[in-house]
């Protein structure tokens, strides 16, 4: 079996994250997953849910 396209994997991950499915959404992140923004520099993965995911 093929891996899945990026584009399914993002895609995935935004439907998770429009239906506040956490636990559903985490997995689909790896786990040196890093995240910046104009508010968040560089953040992790365990950050990145815990400021930016709104059921965190």
């Amino acid at each position: 079996m093929d891996p899945p396209l990026a584009s399914h994997v993002v895609e995935a991950a935004f439907r998770r994250y429009r239906s506040q499915d956490r636990a559903a959404a985490v997995p689909l992140y790896a786990d040196d997953f890093t995240f910046t923004s104009p508010q968040d520099d560089h953040i992790d993965k365990a950050a990145f849910f815990d400021r930016c995911f709104p059921t965190g």
